[in-house]
C-alpha cells in the first residue's frame, strides 16, 4: 500500500528525470480509491515541478479538465511549489478550477492562491472574492462561495 512518498521512489525519480513518462503512474494515485494514495499524488508533482515547471504545468491545464474531482484537486496541489517560485505559469489551470463544483478542489485553489507568491493585493482580493476570511494564523475558512475572479487572474483591475 502507498500512503508516503517513500513508498513511491520510482516513480518519484522518474517523474523528476521525465514527467511525461511518470504522469499514468501519478494519474492512477490520483484516482485511487484510497485517500492514503491519492495524497501521494501530489508531492510527487510538486518534487518533479522543482526541475520541469513549465512540463507539469502543461500537463495540470489537462487534469483541471479530468471527469474525477481527486485528479483536479491533484492538478491544483501539485502546482504548489511552481506558484511559489513562477506564480503565472499556475495562472492557467486556476482560471480552469476556479468556478470547479467541487468544494474541495475550491479549496485547494484558495490554498495555492494564499501560500503562492503572489502580490498580496492579488492573492487578497482573489481570496475575498471566492469566500474565503481569515481564522486563524494557521489559514483561511472556506466560505463556500465562488465568484468570478477572472479579472484578478488575467491581471487586470
Amino acid at each position: 500500500m502507498v500512503s508516503k512518498l517513500s513508498d513511491v521512489p520510482d516513480t518519484l525519480r522518474q517523474a523528476v528525470d521525465d514527467p511525461q513518462q511518470s504522469f499514468p503512474a501519478i494519474l492512477k494515485l490520483a484516482r485511487s480509491e484510497d485517500w492514503k494514495e491519492r495524497e501521494v499524488a501530489a508531492p510527487i508533482l510538486v518534487e518533479a515541478s522543482k526541475k520541469k515547471p513549465e512540463k507539469i504545468t502543461r500537463e495540470m491545464t489537462s487534469w483541471a479538465d479530468h471527469p474525477d474531482p481527486n485528479v483536479r484537486r491533484a492538478a491544483s496541489e501539485g502546482l504548489r511549489g511552481v506558484a511559489r517560485k513562477n506564480p503565472e505559469l499556475v495562472l492557467p489551470v486556476i482560471r480552469q478550477l476556479r468556478a470547479d463544483e467541487n468544494s474541495y478542489v475550491k479549496k485547494s485553489v484558495a490554498n495555492v492562491l494564499r501560500n503562492g507568491q503572489l502580490s498580496p493585493r492579488f492573492r487578497d482580493e482573489s481570496l475575498r472574492r471566492m469566500g474565503c476570511r481569515e481564522k486563524s494564523a494557521h489559514g483561511l475558512d472556506y466560505q463556500g462561495r465562488f465568484e468570478e475572479i477572472e479579472d484578478d487572474l488575467s491581471g487586470e483591475s
